[in-house]
């Protein structure tokens, strides 16, 4: 064994209380695991489509499931039949590492994992970072709203961040519309520049007819 393997060997041991902790609780910890990757997430998913709903743009369309959740506009279709069209925006995850999250986990934010509300173009389509480097105004009036460049310039998303604490008490009274203002503001803040993504959709269609 060398001196790299031993200093990961040192760095993967665990603490011996925080060990002996987790032990001890085993049971809980896992039943909890099992209630936020199950119940808890998809009734988080349900009250998030709800608010999304409401916060978008006349023309868009919710739709999703317990799991996921997709924005579709009639401007963004496509004509050759693909049930989402040529982009859309999805609810997803900033993962940096590479662990299974909850998506209560997600949401607020714990660990490496942070939820967002990500543009996506259909395979076929020039790349979102392709486009916005021929169109900085884009990019710029996407940003205004707090649109970002992430993974290497890849992916183009806006980050949410849901306080712990107010989500813990929506699901104590039931009533998740405050806990889930940032993912109001998200979709507002998306709705805004409509126009912007609508454009950059063009520019991806005329691109790719280029090659």
């Amino acid at each position: 064994m060398d001196s790299n393997e031993q200093q990961t060997c040192v760095q993967k041991k665990p603490d011996a209380k925080a060990a002996a902790k987790i032990v001890r609780t085993i049971g809980e910890i896992e039943q909890s695991y099992i209630s936020a990757t199950g119940p808890l997430s998809e009734r988080l998913m349900t009250e998030i489509g709800e608010v999304a709903g409401k916060a978008a743009h006349d023309t868009w369309e919710v739709d999703g499931t317990e799991w996921e959740l997709f924005i579709t506009s009639p401007d963004w279709k496509c004509t050759r039949g693909r049930a989402r069209g040529d982009a859309w925006l999805e609810l997803g995850d900033i993962i940096e590492d590479v662990h299974d999250h909850s998506w209560i986990a997600v949401a607020v934010g714990a660990g490496a994992a942070q939820m967002c509300l990500e543009l996506k173009f259909r395979n076929g389509l020039t790349p979102i970072d392709t486009c916005l480097k021929s169109s900085p105004q884009l990019l710029a009036k996407l940003a205004e709203q707090g649109f970002e460049l992430r993974d290497d310039r890849t992916r183009l998303l806006l980050g949410i961040k849901v306080e712990a604490d107010a989500l813990a008490k929506a699901f104590e009274s039931g009533n998740f519309e405050a806990a889930l203002t940032p993912v109001r503001h998200a979709v507002r803040s998306a709705a805004t520049v409509h126009q912007e993504i609508t454009d950059l959709v063009g520019l991806a269609r005329i691109k790719a007819k280029q090659g």
